[in-house]
Order: C-alpha cells, then structure tokens, then sequence
C-alpha cells in the first residue's frame, strides 16, 4: 500500500490485529505500525466504522441522543465496546441497548427515566420491522391480537417527553402508564397510552378468555368492555374473529417491564 512498508502474515492473523481499532478498542498508529499501513488512511477508516456505529444508534434511539446532548459520544461508545457489533442484520446490533443503559443507571451514571425512553424507542423501531403475519385467535376470545402489536408499561412521562422532541437530562414526569404499540394498515406505527377497558380487552384476547368473562371477573360493566374492544378494532390492533376463526396462539405482546 502507498505510503506504508505492506507486512505479509496470514488473512486470520490480518483481520485480528485491524479489528481492535475499527471497533474502537485500540489507536491508529500502533495498529498500522504493526500492519504496515498508512496510518491516515487507516484513520479514515476507522472513523467511517465509528460514525457507522454512532449513526445506527442514533436512528433507533434519537430521543436518547436528544437528552444525552454532549455525553452521546462517550455514550455510544462505551455501548459499542461493552457489546460489539455481531449480529449480520445491522440495526439488531442496537438491541442491547436499552439492558446496556440499565446496568448503567445502577451504577449511578445514568437517570432511570432513560431507559424507559430507551424502551419506548426500540419498540416503535421493533413494531415497525416486525413479520407480517394474519392475526390468530386463542381460545375462546371473540377478538384476535394483530401481530406485531406490543404492550409495555412506563412510570415516567416518556410519551410526552419523546411527542414534545425535549432535549437534556431534565426528567419527565412520573406519570405511570402503559402504552400499546401497533403497525397501522399502512405500515406506520402508532403507540398510545391504554385505557384500563382497553388493556382489559386486550388481555382477554392474548388469554383466549370472552369479553363477558373478562368484564364479570373485572368487576366491569360488559358493555364498556364491549365498546373498548371495537375501538381497538377500529384502530387495528384487534381484529374480530370471523364466524369461521381458527384456534390458535395469539399475537406478540410483549410483558411490560
């Protein structure tokens, strides 16, 4: 290579001494002293992989950037090196992120709060790539669950917190929540916060159980369960079984936190 004393060694040997520094755990110049590189345009690439990184996270995690502001860098570097890129599909290396945060507000470098809009990013990005697959109906519930549908459950106002595109560290409000995630029939992804009815029907239909079941035992009134549930249908997160529906596991709902 021009501007650099080529070494010969082994493809293996090659790939193990370059890969430290494009991931970020090792300098430019010792490495392209060992590889006989031209160290500036090894720098160039090294930045390219960095930036590649750093552009990955941002776009699944953008309210974290957001509130990190000036500590993102350290921040999505610190991830990269804790949990090194392995997965083939790109944007599944961002996964780890939300437990990666956890374990740093335990350790007291990070506000709680973030995770939780950590949580709420990854899930509007996992909604929206999810298979798409026909609804399946449980038991003997009356409605389905549309598949890629996801539930999760938040003690601050991260919602509003992500809607109002706020910037710094400063934390929300503690307004405990849970909100449904779906793929709308366009393929856009909405979230919003559940009603408790909502929820209630939603859950009678992952558990294959019957509205009036799940209103008697509820202490509800039938009705309102009912109505709840038809809203869901209208918005496409439940879909109503047909007189010939099949038996079958119902759609992804992820646990809430």
């Amino acid at each position: 290579m021009k501007g650099g004393a080529e070494k010969s060694m082994r493809l293996g040997e090659f790939f193990a001494t370059i890969e430290p520094v494009l991931v970020g755990r090792a300098g430019v110049a010792e490495t392209a002293a060992a590889l006989g590189l031209d160290a500036r345009r090894l720098a160039v690439y090294a930045t390219f992989c960095d930036n590649h990184r750093r552009d990955l996270l941002a776009s699944i995690y953008p309210g974290v950037r957001r509130a990190l502001g000036a500590r993102w860098a350290a921040t999505y570097r610190a991830f990269f090196l804790a949990r090194p890129p392995r997965d083939w599909e790109l944007n599944g290396n961002a996964a780890p992120f939300v437990e990666w945060l956890g374990a740093e507000v335990r350790a007291g470098r990070l506000p709680a709060w973030l995770v939780e809009l950590a949580d709420l990013e990854w899930w509007e990005w996992a909604v929206q790539v999810a298979p798409s697959a026909a609804p399946t109906f449980a038991g003997g519930a009356a409605h389905g669950v549309c598949a890629g549908a996801a539930v999760r459950s938040y003690v601050h106002d991260v919602v509003g917190w992500a809607d109002a595109e706020r910037r710094g560290l400063r934390a929300p409000a503690r307004r405990a929540s849970v909100v449904v995630f779906w793929r709308t029939a366009a393929g856009g992804v909405r979230r919003e916060r559940a009603r408790a009815l909502e929820l209630l029907a939603i859950k009678a239909s992952v558990e294959g159980r019957r509205l009036r079941e799940a209103a008697l035992s509820a202490g509800v009134d039938e009705s309102s369960v009912i109505a709840a549930a038809a809203a869901l249908v209208k918005r496409g997160i439940l879909v109503a079984r047909s007189p010939r529906g099949a038996g079958g596991r119902a759609g992804l709902i992820e646990p809430a936190r």
